[in-house]
C-alpha cells in the first residue's frame, strides 16, 4: 500500500511539473492548469524557476 501511495505522489509532482514548464514555455496558461494541480504548479513557478509574474495573486503571484 505504502508503495502505492508513493508512486500516486510522485506522479501528480511529476505532472505539476510538466503544466509548470508549459506555463513557462507559453504552450498554456495557468488559468488552464487543472485546478487539483493549481497549487502544486504555482509553487514550482514561484519558488523553482523565480516566475512570480505567472502566478495569480491568489496563488501568491503578481498575475492579474
Amino acid at each position: 500500500m505504502r508503495k502505492l501511495k508513493y508512486f500516486l505522489e510522485r506522479m501528480v509532482e511529476m505532472m505539476a511539473m510538466l503544466f509548470a514548464i508549459r506555463v513557462v514555455e507559453e504552450r498554456t496558461t495557468f488559468e488552464k492548469v487543472p485546478a487539483k494541480l493549481k497549487p502544486q504548479v504555482a509553487e514550482i513557478l514561484l519558488e523553482d524557476f523565480g516566475l512570480p509574474d505567472l502566478v495569480p495573486a491568489e496563488f501568491g503571484g503578481e498575475a492579474g
